[in-house]
């Protein structure tokens, strides 16, 4: 009998978790209220309602970032780059050694040892008591 009402609850559960939540549909994060983007595969059309957009939204100074021309002015007024690092620039890392390499497999390896050992050390633990009684 113990069995029977076990497993009822069991099945009452598992229809429990596996139902829809039924406060999602209040929820205002279920509801995608985003616009999406409107292309018409015409690109002069969608060219010219980006450009239409682009002018009616208050950038200000940093509209000229969104445009596809380069500002204007003469080019020798952009070579003027200072390429060199600051001091304290530290670079690249260097390309792992061939210990970091072993090291990483072998973390690698150790976890997977770690779990496959739990595993069978609970399943030992499980049918010890089995085991015992033979």
């Amino acid at each position: 009998m113990r069995h029977i009402v076990m497993g009822i609850l069991a099945v009452l559960a598992l229809i429990a978790a596996c139902s829809p939540a039924k406060h999602r549909q209040v929820d205002e994060w279920g509801e995608d209220k985003t616009m999406r983007p409107e292309i018409t595969g015409n690109n002069a059309k969608d060219e010219a309602r980006w450009r239409q957009e682009l002018a009616s939204d208050p950038w200000g100074d940093d509209a000229h970032l969104m445009m596809d021309e380069p500002p204007a002015g003469a080019p020798d007024a952009f070579d003027d780059v200072d390429d060199t690092p600051p001091k304290d620039f530290v670079g690249p890392p260097e390309p792992p050694s061939s210990w970091d390499n072993m090291s990483r497999g072998s973390t690698k390896f150790g976890k997977l040892f770690f779990s496959v050992m739990t595993v069978l050390v609970t399943l030992g633990m499980m049918a010890a008591p089995y085991l015992l009684m033979i």
